[in-house]
């Protein structure tokens, strides 16, 4: 059950006005009236407390407002939705001659924190480069592409795929193109030129298909 609000010029009249206008007069869809009305209840209510008034608010209330909104542990997404909502309630505020300056201009937006990107444990690196089956030739194959870095780096790089003449497994490097044409070196770890060097001498001939030109990438094309 929602709690009462405080008997204000903003509940009684400038949040019903400003509301029906987002739904009447702008097509806003009623779920985002919705929010609009929660967002600015949350700061109708921070004014009456205080004594203030919206339309004598200035751009330190305001940024006071944003503050408290992060001390009671609102996410910085949430308090930029909110202040999403203050401006366009003092944009249509001075708009219609009920406030004389828009203290929302200029005010910055609460930053975002992005979140960290999840990684794997060492455990499940570990098991990850154990779960080729190393017995055929395609087992050597699985294992270079499952621990291949020159492969995952290349696609963040928007690089095409590497020739074999471009790969060196002695200082460990391969040299790939990326967009524009952007040449690039990459390096190659030691566990990785292990494999690749094993994979080359050992598996890559049985898969090369018979009768069809060796492909020139590292890494022989099946299906």
């Amino acid at each position: 059950m929602s709690r009462t609000l405080p008997d204000t010029d903003f509940f009684r009249l400038l949040l019903p006005d400003y509301l029906a206008v987002l739904l009447v007069e702008r097509g806003l869809a009623a779920n985002s009236v919705v929010a609009y009305r929660r967002d600015l209840e949350a700061f109708g209510r921070w004014l009456a407390t205080r004594g203030l008034d919206a339309a004598a608010c200035e751009r330190a209330h305001l940024r006071r407002y944003l503050t408290d909104l992060r001390g009671r542990g609102l996410a910085a997404r949430s308090a930029a939705r909110a202040l999403a909502a203050l401006r366009g309630l003092y944009r249509y505020m001075v708009e219609r001659g009920v406030a004389r300056q828009d203290p929302t201009l200029d005010l910055e937006s609460p930053k975002l924190m992005r979140s960290l990107p999840y990684f794997l444990s060492a455990q499940e690196i570990e098991v990850l480069l154990a779960a080729p089956d190393l017995s055929p030739p395609a087992g050597l194959e699985g294992s270079c592409h499952v621990g291949d870095p020159v492969r995952h780096r290349r696609s963040c790089l928007g690089a095409r795929r590497p020739h074999v003449n471009q790969l060196r497994l002695d200082p460990g490097y391969v040299r790939v193109w990326g967009k524009g044409s952007k040449e690039r070196i990459v390096p190659v770890g030691s566990q990785a030129r292990k494999w690749l060097a094993l994979y080359l001498e050992e598996a890559r001939p049985g898969l090369d298909r018979s009768g069809r030109k060796r492909s020139s990438s590292p890494f022989a094309v099946r299906g």
